[in-house]
């Protein structure tokens, strides 16, 4: 087993590297030293302050972000996707190849045609030898500053040798969402879960904010929102909507368990952004993500909404708010083990192995 992650000074800055570590389960242990799949684009950090007087990396020169590994037809072969540029709005796909189970990677990368991304967050759904179905979305912005997200299933129909940008499909949604995960429902239809930035009521009705003159009025709250395909290859999916769990604009993923059981793993917070992303938990469904039951018996981090991290600090070296985000989740199909990975405030990554038995 592998994982993957990207680090550097900060998000979006050009010292940002992408890293990977192979886990032996033999020792339950991971490698001491972490390998560099894809070097930073200026990995000297001190370049980057001089470059913008101080202020930080940002929108300055290129960055690397969100990889994600999927496991090919092929014997050990393992592809790297990933995604470069200033800016969400902007990036480009790319996939690095390893032979050996990600222990090495061909130093080369392949660049995704145009408007194929990759996956954008979590793992890609292999519905069988041959059709990929990647999910992607895209996060762009209007010049009034106000978003544009849409979510995107990127189908490849040769086991992600070749992507073509013609059968990108879009779910709707009446909002902005990105960062979906998905999975084969027991009826052999998809579904698929989603971070949104849109406000809806306990009604489920779309609930904007306000702003009037200089103060916002926040009406609703963030929810995970839940889509199901139409048909059984994700072509043509239902409009998306509100599910019961939180989300405070923070990323999510969900696999389906052997039992039938599906996993998700989310912040359970009203908390906007990283307010809401001291608490992670796991919640189950029952009926393929329609509904879902926070778990009483595993909370992976609860720390108060707001809480001030003692480690985490900003360019101003002043203290942020702990943050345990980005979660991946994975059955192990041997064991039966659920594996989780996340960052831990910002400074590492954690692994932690539930039995299903427990949940």
């Amino acid at each position: 087993m592998s994982a993957s992650w990207f680090a550097g000074t900060e998000e979006n800055a050009p010292d940002v590297a992408i890293y990977t570590s192979t886990y032996d389960s033999r020792t339950s242990s991971w490698q001491s030293i972490p390998d560099v799949a894809v070097s930073a684009f200026r990995p000297d950090d001190s370049s980057c302050a001089v470059i913008s007087g101080g202020e930080g990396c940002k929108l300055r020169e290129n960055s690397l972000w969100n990889p994600v590994l999927v496991k090919e037809n092929e014997n050990n072969h393992v592809a790297l996707f990933y995604k470069a540029g200033k800016h969400p709005s902007i990036w480009e796909g790319y996939v690095k190849r390893s032979k050996d189970d990600g222990k090495t990677w061909e130093q080369q990368a392949e660049k995704l045609p145009r408007n194929i991304i990759g996956p954008a967050k979590n793992k890609i759904l292999e519905v069988n030898n041959s059709l990929w179905l990647a999910p992607s979305s895209r996060e762009a912005n209007a010049k009034d500053g106000s978003r544009n997200w849409k979510l995107i299933v990127e189908r490849s129909r040769d086991g992600g040798k070749s992507w073509d940008p013609e059968e990108n499909v879009e779910v709707p949604f009446d909002g902005n969402a990105i960062q979906p995960s998905m999975w084969r429902g027991d009826d052999g239809y998809l579904r698929m879960v989603a971070r949104t930035a849109t406000d809806y009521d306990e009604k489920g009705r779309r609930a904007d904010q306000v702003k009037v003159k200089k103060q916002t009025f926040i009406r609703g709250k963030k929810y995970i929102i839940y889509s199901k395909s139409l048909d059984k290859e994700g072509e043509k999916w239902m409009k998306a909507k509100p599910t019961s769990l939180p989300g405070p604009n923070s990323g999510i993923d969900a696999v389906k368990l052997r039992d039938g059981r599906v996993v998700i793993i989310y912040n359970h917070s009203w908390g906007l952004k990283s307010l809401g992303r001291g608490k992670l938990n796991v919640a189950i469904s029952h009926d393929d993500g329609l509904t879902w039951t926070p778990s009483s018996t595993v909370v992976l981090e609860s720390f108060d909404d707001g809480a001030i991290s003692d480690v985490n600090v900003d360019k101003k070296n002043q203290k942020k708010p702990i943050e345990m985000s980005y979660p991946a989740v994975i059955q192990d199909p041997k064991t039966d083990l659920i594996h989780i990975v996340y960052t831990y405030d910002r400074q590492t990554i954690k692994h932690v192995v539930i039995n299903p038995n427990r949940l």
